[in-house]
């Protein structure tokens, strides 16, 4: 018993030292070896896994209509990381590229944000038409409905399997999965979360709804931690309360 008050002491106070900025003030998914908070997102990265298991960011109506700065295309070691990072030529295979965990289309309100997008601690192996496909449409999904609402949080990561495979010189892990979750924070709050394997599909992304429980469960993060009132929306997976995607599937996919 002592044990087990002794690690939830040192998990909330984890993650409560962390939550000084926007990004982080609806707690932190977990410490990971490195966690690095930029005024565009917040990232907690893996050394083991070459990547972030987590990305987190608030994001408004403002940021999102406020379209400044074009894609760079330029990737970039992380200035801030204490560690090696993988090479972008890693990613130089005709099944992955490098997708962005936090889109660069979500990033175009600063030359800030937009440079950071572009950083490799923001970048996890993802198949080519995934990526193009699937995510792009999910991605999509993220702005029109910050577009509609004021102000939503995501957060975005991979999920790995046991069979996990590698890929270039430095053995990237390949991610089985990825998470994306949308906590809409306009009255009326809700949630939503989408876990999307990582090969092709043409199937529309309300197939791909889950609820934030499950991708706890999977990935062993904690979502929105320091929102006590958060926590029955995280067992919900219906789509009711977003009436808005099926909306916006049949208007934009359909």
């Amino acid at each position: 018993m002592k044990l087990q008050f002794g690690l939830l002491a040192l998990s909330l106070f984890a993650t409560t030292l962390w939550a000084g900025t926007e990004n982080l003030r609806v707690g932190t998914p977990a410490l990971c070896d490195q966690i690095i908070d930029r005024p565009c997102f917040a990232l907690g990265y893996s050394h083991a896994k070459g990547q972030a298991l987590w990305v987190q960011y608030h994001f408004t109506t403002e940021e999102n209509r406020n379209r400044k700065h074009k894609r760079t295309n330029l990737f970039l070691p992380d200035p801030e990381l204490r560690f090696e990072t993988p090479d972008h030529k890693d990613y130089l295979s005709a099944t992955y590229s490098r997708g962005h965990l936090a889109p660069a289309a979500d990033m175009q309100h600063s030359a800030e944000a937009m440079e950071a997008s572009f950083y490799l601690t923001n970048i996890s192996p993802q198949h080519r038409e995934m990526n193009s496909g699937i995510w792009a449409d999910i991605e999509k999904f993220v702005r029109y409905t910050v577009n509609v609402e004021r102000s939503i949080y995501v957060v975005t990561g991979p999920i790995f399997d046991a069979k996990t495979k590698r890929m270039g010189t430095s053995q990237i892990p390949i991610p089985n999965a990825f998470y994306k979750i949308i906590y809409d924070t306009t009255p009326p709050q809700k949630m939503i979360a989408f876990r999307v394997p990582n090969r092709p599909s043409n199937a529309p992304i309300n197939t791909f709804v889950t609820t934030v429980d499950a991708i706890e469960r999977e990935t062993g993060l904690n979502f929105f931690s320091l929102v006590p009132e958060a926590e029955p929306l995280e067992a919900t997976s219906s789509t009711e309360a977003w009436k808005k995607l099926n909306t916006w599937v049949r208007e934009n996919l359909q």
